[in-house]
């Protein structure tokens, strides 16, 4: 009977216990979170509207003048030096000459494919410098407007054509299929962003001068 009482008494102080947490864990909660009000950005149309896209593309397309000009004046070398050998007689001359023409041939392509890599992690470094940049002023402007969800907008995207995979990659990756266009402040963002990065590049320029 003693161990029954002691039973009870225990189940009676946990549930006092669990009451107390309880309590305890309302009291002390977080408050609601505010009402929705859920904005949209087109990703493609506010790259294609930014000015510092295109500043950033002429520099990237600068340094691609740089690649393939360094690869022409090798391809020069190759060519000189191939008319020297098809110019030579059979013999030990020639042969030391082939050994020259092959190690430019080997040089040329691996400047080709290192101008490919290259160029391959500039542009996206770009095109990750550009979106964190968006991110980043997506948050400025929800803040600006009280927008608690800013979300990509994937209505455009269309389902390709093409084999069954592909079609159902892409419809399993949409996540829209409707937005009322009142949702939309992709112009308002450009039109932000273009503001921001008129007045960093005359800041840099009178800092030049």
């Amino acid at each position: 009977m003693n161990r029954l009482n002691r039973c009870r008494g225990l189940g009676v102080v946990c549930l006092l216990a669990g009451a107390c947490a309880m309590l305890a864990w309302s009291s002390g909660r977080l408050p609601a979170p505010p009402a929705t009000v859920v904005a949209t950005v087109d990703l493609e149309r506010v790259l294609n509207g930014m000015n510092e896209k295109t500043t950033k593309e002429a520099e990237l397309k600068d340094k691609i003048g740089e690649l393939n000009l360094k690869i022409e004046d090798l391809k020069k070398q190759v060519d000189a030096e191939k008319a020297k050998f098809d110019a030579l007689p059979e013999g030990a001359d020639k042969k030391a000459k082939a050994e020259t023409l092959r190690r430019l041939l080997y040089q040329l392509e691996f400047e080709r494919q290192f101008g490919l890599r290259v160029l391959g992690e500039l542009e996206g470094d770009l095109i990750r410098e550009l979106y964190a940049k968006i991110t980043a002023a997506v948050h400025d402007l929800a803040q600006r407007n009280g927008y608690t969800i800013v979300l990509a907008n994937d209505e455009q995207v269309e389902v390709p054509q093409g084999n069954a995979e592909n079609v159902q990659r892409t419809i399993s990756l949409k996540r829209m299929l409707y937005v009322n266009t009142a949702h939309d402040i992709t112009d308002e963002l450009i039109l932000m962003m273009n503001a921001q990065h008129g007045a960093g590049a005359g800041a840099r320029g009178a800092a030049n001068k």
